[in-house]
């Protein structure tokens, strides 16, 4: 028989139609089944993933999605290969974690105070006397049969609004959890903070916002290419609340002072002492969002940034001012 050369037998099995060994290769890859019904090439992209040594950056929103139980089996078993291997995600895990559990535990300690339930029965029976004396219209017999139903569907309704409203203007509400979402909401434009370039400035309106009972903490960042950009007074747990908003590089970082106290603190937070200055530094977060507070003098502030945890310890520490 005679030889064929490689090149032209390669060309003959070269019909239209048909694949080279690499791609029938990675046709099978995209076309493996896949656990959850998805897109065969999302298992192809987490199999890659397994393959490669993952940041700690990229696993953060892994590990925010592990506490909330909305990971894939895949992206599980990613993320749990991580924290095998890494020496900070770990702790981060188990810091949100506990925060969350805070979180849910502080939602449902809320109950209705006695006055709004006294007066939800109250709002009650005068339904129901009102259903009742509408039972002597015949003409209208069928539409009081749902007078109460109505009435208790729409107690069940205002009971939770009104709570949320009594325990928000609470002086015992925990301010954290409000500074993280106007954290968020500042950063995503949903609040746009007044513009504003000097610490003079910032400081003499936001004094003025408050009566002068306490001054805002305000640092200057240019030296760490973070520069004043704005200011505002929000309403916090039922507390004035004064925030400077520094940008630079990317990079937003604000500053929220209040009157409290180190009880402020969440019970997960990681304490600092710092010796020299002979000051108490809280480390904590949500997410991806970072914050470190300490107190100065009256006041307690509290420094929010995605930037990494120990950049932002490193400013709070050296602009924190001793009392």
């Amino acid at each position: 028989m005679k030889k064929v050369p490689t090149r032209l037998r390669n060309a003959q099995n070269s019909r239209p139609g048909t694949l080279s060994s690499a791609e029938l290769f990675k046709e099978r890859r995209f076309n493996q089944p896949t656990l959850n019904g998805g897109d065969p090439r999302l298992n192809f992209r987490v199999q890659e993933a397994k393959e490669t040594k993952m940041k700690c950056e990229e696993a953060q929103e892994l590990i925010t999605g592990l506490v909330d139980g909305e990971l894939s089996p895949q992206e599980s078993s990613i993320i749990a290969a991580h924290l095998g291997d890494c020496a900070n995600c770990p702790r981060k895990y188990s810091l949100e974690k506990s925060l969350k559990r805070a979180l849910r535990a502080a939602a449902m300690s809320i109950h209705a105070p006695s006055e709004l339930k006294e007066k939800l029965l109250r709002d009650q029976h005068r339904s129901l006397h009102r259903a009742w004396i509408s039972e002597s219209w015949q003409s209208l017999f069928k539409f009081a049969r749902y007078i109460p139903q109505t009435a208790l569907t729409v107690a069940l309704f205002i009971v939770p609004v009104l709570t949320a409203r009594y325990w928000l203007a609470s002086p015992y509400f925990p301010v954290v959890p409000g500074i993280f979402q106007s954290y968020r909401q500042i950063e995503q434009g949903e609040i746009n903070p007044i513009e504003t370039k000097t610490i003079p400035e910032l400081k003499q309106q936001l004094m003025r916002s408050v009566d002068g009972k306490f001054a805002p903490v305000a640092y200057d960042l240019s030296t760490m290419n973070l520069h004043l950009v704005g200011r505002l007074v929000q309403e916090i747990a039922n507390r004035k609340v004064l925030v400077a908003v520094y940008e630079g590089q990317g990079s937003m970082l604000a500053c929220y002072t209040f009157l409290g106290s180190e009880e402020d603190a969440p019970a997960i937070a990681e304490v600092l002492f710092d010796r020299e200055k002979r000051m108490h530094f809280y480390q904590f977060f949500y997410a991806q969002t970072n914050a470190v507070m300490h107190r100065e003098g009256q006041v307690m502030c509290i420094l929010v940034s995605q930037m990494p945890m120990d950049q932002l310890l490193v400013i709070a520490r050296s602009k924190a001012h001793v009392s």
